[in-house]
């Protein structure tokens, strides 16, 4: 195909999935889905080359390539229970605020 017009025809075929080794450390808490589609949640234990190995409560230890992590807020892995906002009581709130994920 000729582009007579001049105009800008690049295909941009890098697409951006997962985290890059300098965006994680030690201790940050990350998600990813596994090959069924279940999400799991953990701490960032040890940073590799080409994985991460996270410590997921009660499943044990993962090691995940850097393409299928997503940041997860602190408030979801470890809590139980609904999540408040300054300081309110939940017997004072008439909603439910949940955490969300980060991409």
């Amino acid at each position: 195909m000729l582009n007579l017009e001049g105009a800008d025809a690049r295909v941009n075929h890098e697409t951006q999935q997962g985290l890059s080794h300098h965006a994680i450390a030690v201790g940050d808490l990350l998600g990813f889905k596994d090959k069924q589609g279940e999400e799991h949640f953990g701490h960032v234990l040890r940073l590799n080359t080409k994985s991460v190995t996270l410590k997921v409560e009660e499943e044990g230890q993962w090691r995940v390539a850097y393409s299928l992590l997503y940041r997860v807020l602190d408030g979801q892995g470890e809590q139980e229970g609904e999540l408040l906002i300054d300081d309110e009581r939940a017997d004072q709130r008439s909603e439910t605020v949940q955490g969300s994920l980060l991409e």
